[in-house]
């Protein structure tokens, strides 16, 4: 009896230590579930479950590094096997130096794609499959397991990814640029200074006696106007034409014992303008997307938007003049003559930009119509000028 007994001892204590081998070891459960995630694809036997965490030890919280050793991780995955823990976790990424890359592709399309982790199915599929990986393969699926689940586990994701990109690549449009220059048009306000003007090669009694040929100062004075605009399109947008009217009031000086006189000079100018542009910048202005043979296309229209043009110009002045003393007058119209001019102009955007120009005048005016005897002679004055421009 007492030794039947003692056989039933000895029979219960053999079966508990099988059965709960990493319990009998004091192995905490995380570690377990750990062994399970870094090294469930190695087939246990020969030591290889310690080997596997030795090799992937920083893998492993800390607390389980501690309590894996001494052979501890051979047990840790005897309970795993027992109850059929779950399917390692994918890691974030590859690391440099593991699997290579025919190996990967092979993994990559055994039929584990989708398989849903857990209960032992991961390693399950594998096994059933490894068949169709080469020995060197296999041999690094047991050196590197947790890659290898990365892996295997990622299948669906990368490849999903792959198919979109392609799908992505192949709906992405062929893309045309044109460069347009459209025309422009322009309005502007603009107000200044008239300096150094003069009446030259006098001749007349009237107003100014003394006799001819004599050159008399015209005082300084302001001037304002306005002018309208228009630059043209494609190859010639460097070119355009402009129409603008000013008026100013340089008074002929008194000049020793010659009296001066009221001047007053309106003036209607017709130019042609030339224009160059600086700081310039790509601005869009609409997309026509269209299919061809198949083929999506997408032609972007652009044009040039430059923000610092000077430019310069010449054209046909036509002066409206007024001579005026004590209540008499004298004067001369539609006096055809010279305006030239040249400016920079900067956009703030572009619609609106601020330019600032220099104009020189020339006629010849005859101002003998009146009852006082006038004069004729030729009128000649500088303008400096800035303003507002609005293009459009």
């Amino acid at each position: 009896m007492r030794g039947k007994t003692m056989f039933l001892v000895v029979f219960f204590l053999s079966l508990l230590t099988t059965v709960m081998p990493a319990q009998s070891q004091n192995v905490d459960p995380q570690c377990i579930d750990e062994v399970d995630k870094h090294c469930g694809l190695v087939e246990p036997g020969f030591g290889r479950i310690q080997k596997c965490f030795e090799d992937n030890i920083r893998k492993f919280s800390p607390v389980c590094q501690t309590q894996l050793t001494e052979g501890k991780a051979d047990a840790a995955a005897g309970v795993s096997e027992s109850r059929r823990g779950k399917e390692p976790a994918p890691v974030s990424g590859v690391p440099p130096g593991g699997i290579d890359s025919q190996c990967r592709a092979a993994l990559e399309k055994l039929p584990c794609k989708g398989i849903e982790p857990g209960s032992g199915r991961l390693r399950t599929c594998y096994e059933n499959n490894k068949g169709q990986l080469t020995p060197m393969c296999r041999q690094q699926v047991q050196e590197r397991p947790s890659e290898a689940a990365a892996i295997l586990l990622m299948a669906p994701a990368a490849a999903a990814a792959s198919a979109a990109g392609a799908s992505a690549k192949e709906a992405e449009p062929i893309i045309e640029r044109k460069r347009v220059r459209p025309s422009e048009t322009y309005v502007a306000g603009f107000g200044g200074y008239t300096f150094g003007g003069k009446l030259s090669n006098l001749e007349g009694p009237g107003l100014l006696p003394g006799g001819n040929g004599g050159d008399r100062d015209l005082a300084d004075s302001v001037v304002y106007g306005g002018k309208v605009g228009h630059f043209f399109g494609d190859r010639m947008d460097w070119l355009g034409v402009e129409m603008e009217a000013f008026n100013t009031t340089p008074h002929v000086e008194q000049q020793g014992l010659t009296p001066g006189a009221h001047l007053r000079v309106t003036t209607l100018a017709f130019n042609l303008i030339g224009r160059l542009k600086f700081g310039c910048e790509t601005k869009a202005v609409r997309t026509e997307p269209r299919t061809e043979g198949g083929k999506r296309y997408e032609t972007h229209y652009e044009r040039e938007f430059c923000r610092v043009q000077p430019y310069g110009g010449v054209g046909l002045g036509v002066f409206f003049a007024n001579l005026s003393n004590n209540g008499t007058s004298a004067s001369d119209n539609a006096v055809p003559g010279l305006n030239a001019l040249a400016g920079l102009r900067y956009y703030f955007n572009e619609r609106v930009a601020l330019f600032g120009e220099y104009k020189y005048n020339r006629a010849a005016l005859d101002l003998t119509n009146g009852p006082i005897g006038g004069l004729n002679g030729d009128y000649q004055a500088n303008h400096l000028v800035g303003g507002l421009s609005f293009h459009f």
